[in-house]
């Protein structure tokens, strides 16, 4: 195989298609991370509260 000589701003465009694509990359992973978060949060129903609550206790010593 032979070397073919490209020019360096074929390497420099090269770079910047790379560093493009990553970024576009990074960019949908993030989303997909985020939306699957949102996605689990909604996933998960509580159940309603039943409990009763304890009546306020009025504090007896004020009335005489």
């Amino acid at each position: 195989m032979t070397f073919i000589f490209k020019h360096p701003k074929y390497y420099a465009a090269l770079r910047a298609e790379k560093r493009k694509l990553q970024a576009a990359s990074l960019k949908r992973q993030a989303s997909e991370a985020s939306s699957s978060k949102l996605q689990a949060q909604s996933d998960k129903l509580q159940a309603p509260s039943r409990k009763l609550q304890a009546p306020r206790s009025v504090n007896h010593d004020t009335f005489e």
